[in-house]
């Protein structure tokens, strides 16, 4: 199916800030991090420690690789917000426990680890209102997506025609069920449907007292 974007110069700097920030910050900043406690605290020969730093790179390609790259699927290279409302919501979580580890035996936990906590803030802030902002260009690429899909848009009209309550229910519910990555969009004609109808039955109500 084929896709009608049309996002601003602001929205499409946005999507890959977003993107540059979330692989620096998933992958390359951790792996980096990594190398860099192996290689400063190893006390292996050569071939150990070159053993142990080939590991530690597959290690971190699975555990940072996989979950970045289902991100970038689910809300890059396709319009989602679900993952990103996830993220949004467990990473404030996330980092308040990282806080409450930090300070629960005192405030005084040296320099490195001011700086780490530093760079974690950074980081946390700055991929949370990226995500924030990339959620908020997903959910209008979505709208778009969905009144660029044929099929899906002769059934939105289909149910936008319906006369009664009980075929506009029906309509609507076999809609989202079909088509449940769009349902926002059924829901927002189905509400201004349901206005209309309401509206028109009372007015024929009325039309008949006063008859």
């Amino acid at each position: 199916m084929a896709h009608h974007f049309e996002l601003n110069d602001k929205d499409f700097k946005t999507r890959r800030l977003w993107l540059r920030v979330n692989f620096f910050c998933s992958i390359v900043y951790p792996v980096i991090a990594a190398v860099a406690l192996l290689l400063l605290n190893y006390q292996g020969s050569f071939w150990q420690t070159l053993l142990t730093l080939v590991t530690t790179l597959v290690m971190c390609f699975f555990v940072l690789a996989v979950p970045f790259y289902i991100l970038y699927y689910c809300a890059y290279a396709r319009p989602g917000t679900r993952l990103l409302t996830w993220v949004l919501c467990l990473s404030p979580i996330g980092m308040g426990y990282n806080l409450f580890n930090t300070f629960k035996e005192g405030w005084d936990i040296g320099r490195d680890a001011w700086l780490t906590l530093a760079v974690s803030l950074v980081v946390f802030s700055w991929t949370f209102v990226l995500n924030l902002r990339l959620r908020k260009i997903n959910k209008v690429l979505q709208v778009q997506e969905g009144y660029a899909c044929p099929e899906f848009h002769q059934e939105l009209l289909l149910m936008k025609n319906t006369l009664s309550l009980e075929v506009l229910d029906y309509a609507y519910h076999q809609l989202v069920n079909k088509w449940p990555q769009w349902e926002r969009i059924a829901s927002l004609e189905y509400k201004k449907k349901k206005q209309e109808l309401a509206r028109f039955g009372a007015a024929l109500n009325v039309g008949v007292t006063n008859e």
